[in-house]
């Protein structure tokens, strides 16, 4: 017997939950935005209420159909509260056994609903839903949270626990004892555990609303903390601020929109030299290096009109004192509520040490990178007038736009005069072929006789306050001088000289640059002076010191087909020392040799210097004679004999009888370039049978060929 009406109770039920509902409505409107989360509650606390209002319906369809609809609409509210609350404590998590359990669960109750209609296992199946989700959020609310969160869940996790404890209550209830079939004829504890779950709903909504409470109170909190941590912060930077706007290795200050000094930093002041009064009396465009002044308006101009906010750059100022320093400038600003910019605040670091290093490696590099292209084109070439040209060229790639003219002196044998053998003057070529070939004698030139004797560079700033400077009227265009001594294994040879119209033109540094180019250049010269030996040994005669039989091909080839070119007369002489076997045998190979000499001092003496002599072998010697025709070299040769039968050799005897002499006789013969002459060795052919000719007509006379 069941004292209770259990209908007031549905009734005042539904009360209850519509109550707690509009309450969470109201929850959820203060706090949707801050906690979107909460829109799952308040569909859990809908549910709650159409599960409650359908259930009451029973008793007015009299069937099974609210039950059908109302158990269900409960297990899959306290499903979404669950998900719900996993969301509002950051700790979503798969729902996929969930989804299961419920379709699981609705299978069940529509079979006990509508194949084998049946209350007692439709509460028995909505209990088991009911258990196996609230465990889940006592889980959740016990274990999953935050640990600093758990204070404050705790209470509402017991909650759930009761839940469950309710619901395993009505399992036993109605597994214990015969319940009806109409939800409105049950016995005394399934009404007290239809109470119970109006209580624990009550208790869950304030608990509820208790946890939204706390979590706005614990934030009102962290927001007044980080206020106060926020104004300390201000505080604290607006200090170092001041303090940093005041550091002396940094300049600070406020510039207005008018580009003028709002406030200006103590480093500042001393950065650039002004005093406060003076520079606030200035505009940041009157100390901006002229260069610098335009990427600087322009960035300054981007952020005026809102652009960028803020900009920075490498840039120069000048100072008070005339100088320029390189800064780091960093610019920031300021904006009113409109947009428009109120200040500007400007940070200046001093980059000037930095840049000096940066411009010093940059022409370490770069002097680096000349001598090894120049070191490369000096080695190309191993002749010297090549070799001098390239010298010039490549000299201002060491020394750039200082030199307007540049020379290259070389010192005679006996180092007592030194000649300008390479000369070039940039502003005027007229003046270059003035001063070709000129000798400058060492002892009248100070700066020569300074770098001869010490082996020093002379660098003369202005040649007007240098006493021994020679003004002539080749050089008195001249105001600066930077001369280097060219020096192979410590002896000077000459001197690489660079002139320019300008005063102060030239720097120590130049001189230390040129020193590491005169060095290459050196020693190029001195490759190219080793090969212009070797190569006129492997062309001279050692005994004579006459070209030998391989000058004579490798210079006569040139001048035949030069002359065949043009149409050029060209002569050429073969002469040959009659009997000098018998020298050799009666006065000895000395005797011979002495001879030999004394025969090329014959030619030597005789022919003129574009004519090439030639100790073609043994006792036989030619002589090419360009720009000679044919009765001319006729005459050369007939004088040439002359002077052989007169030439008088003393002979060398181991006997001491040193009064002998020996005289020779010589047979030559001429032929001269004809149109059929196809190259030297035609010539060679042709002398040859004249040569013969003379011999065979009784020796010591000159034969003319065709």
């Amino acid at each position: 017997m069941n004292p209770l009406d259990l209908r007031m109770i549905f009734v005042s039920y539904i009360i209850t939950t519509a109550i707690c509902a509009i309450v969470m409505g109201l929850l959820w409107l203060q706090n949707r935005k801050r906690s979107p989360e909460l829109s799952f509650w308040l569909a859990d606390y809908v549910l709650q209420f159409v599960a409650v209002l359908l259930v009451l319906l029973q008793d007015t369809l009299l069937n099974f159909t609210p039950i059908f609809f109302g158990l269900p609409l409960s297990v899959v509210g306290t499903l979404i509260l669950y998900i719900g609350l996993e969301a509002y404590f950051g700790k979503k998590s798969s729902q996929r056994h969930n989804y299961i359990l419920v379709g699981v669960y609705v299978l069940v109750h529509t079979y006990f609903t509508f194949v084998q209609p049946s209350l007692p296992a439709c509460n028995l199946n909505f209990s088991v839903g009911v258990i196996v989700i609230c465990l889940q959020i006592a889980w959740l609310l016990l274990r999953r949270v935050p640990a600093e969160m758990r204070p404050a869940t705790r209470g509402l996790a017991w909650i759930f626990c009761a839940y469950v404890l309710a619901s395993a209550a009505r399992i036993f209830i109605d597994l214990a004892m015969p319940v009806s079939n109409n939800v409105f004829q049950s016995d005394l504890y399934n009404t007290l555990v239809i109470m119970t779950y109006q209580m624990l709903l009550i208790a869950l909504t304030f608990a509820l609303v208790l946890l939204v409470n706390r979590r706005l109170f614990a934030e009102l909190e962290t927001d007044i903390l980080e206020r106060k941590r926020a104004e300390e912060d201000l505080r604290e930077s607006n200090e170092r601020f001041r303090s940093y706007f005041e550091l002396p290795l940094i300049g600070s200050a406020l510039s207005s929109p008018e580009k003028g000094w709002l406030e200006v930093s103590d480093g500042l002041c001393t950065m650039l030299g002004y005093s406060e009064k003076e520079l606030t009396g200035l505009t940041w465009v009157e100390l901006t290096h002229p260069d610098d002044l335009e990427a600087n308006l322009t960035q300054f101009n981007r952020v005026r009109v809102g652009e960028i906010d803020n900009y920075s750059m490498e840039k120069r100022f000048i100072r008070k004192d005339g100088g320029v320093i390189w800064t780091n400038l960093s610019v920031g600003c300021v904006r009113k509520p409109g947009g428009t910019v109120d200040y500007y605040v400007v940070q200046l670091h001093n980059i000037s040490e930095r840049k000096h290093i940066e411009a010093a490696e940059s022409e370490q590099r770069a002097l680096a990178e000349a001598l090894r292209d120049t070191a490369a084109m000096l080695n190309s070439t191993l002749k010297f007038d090549d070799l001098l040209d390239r010298i010039l060229d490549n000299v201002q790639r060491v020394v750039p736009h200082n030199a307007d003219a540049m020379g290259i002196m070389l010192l005679d044998a006996a180092a007592q005069c030194a000649r300008l053998v390479r000369y070039r003057n940039t502003r005027d070529s007229d003046h270059a072929a003035q001063m070709k070939e000129i000798e400058f004698p060492i002892s009248q030139m100070r700066n020569l006789r300074e770098m001869q004797a010490t082996g020093v560079p002379v660098l003369i700033a202005d040649t007007g306050l240098y006493a021994g400077w020679i003004v002539t009227p080749l050089t008195a265009w001249i105001r600066a001088n930077l001369a280097m001594p060219i020096t192979i294994k410590g002896q000077t040879i000459g001197f690489l000289s660079l002139d320019s119209a300008t005063p102060n033109a030239f720097t120590a540094r130049d001189a230390d640059r040129l020193r590491a180019f005169v060095d290459q250049a050196a020693f190029a010269i001195e490759n190219a002076r080793l090969y212009a030996e070797v190569e006129e040994l492997a062309i001279t005669d050692a005994l004579t010191g006459l070209f030998n039989r391989r000058g004579l091909f490798q210079l006569g080839e040139r001048e035949v087909e030069r002359a065949l070119r043009f149409q050029h007369a060209l002569s050429v002489v073969m002469l040959d020392i009659d009997y000098f076997k018998r020298v050799n045998d009666s006065f000895g190979h000395p005797t011979g040799d002495r001879v030999l000499r004394a025969l090329a001092n014959c030619c030597h003496t005789l022919v003129r210097n574009v004519d090439l002599v030639i100790r073609y072998g043994g006792e036989e010697f030619i002589l090419l004679l360009p720009e000679t025709d044919l009765a001319s070299a006729a005459q050369v040769a007939e004088r040439l004999r002359q002077i052989v039968e007169q030439m008088v050799v003393p002979a060398e005897t181991d006997a001491g009888d040193g009064g002998k002499i020996v005289q020779v006789t010589a047979s030559l013969g001429v032929v001269g370039l004809t149109p059929e002459t196809q190259n030297l060795a035609d010539l060679l052919t042709r002398v040859d049978q004249a040569l013969y000719a003379a011999k065979q007509a009784g020796r010591n006379r000159t034969a003319v060929g065709e």
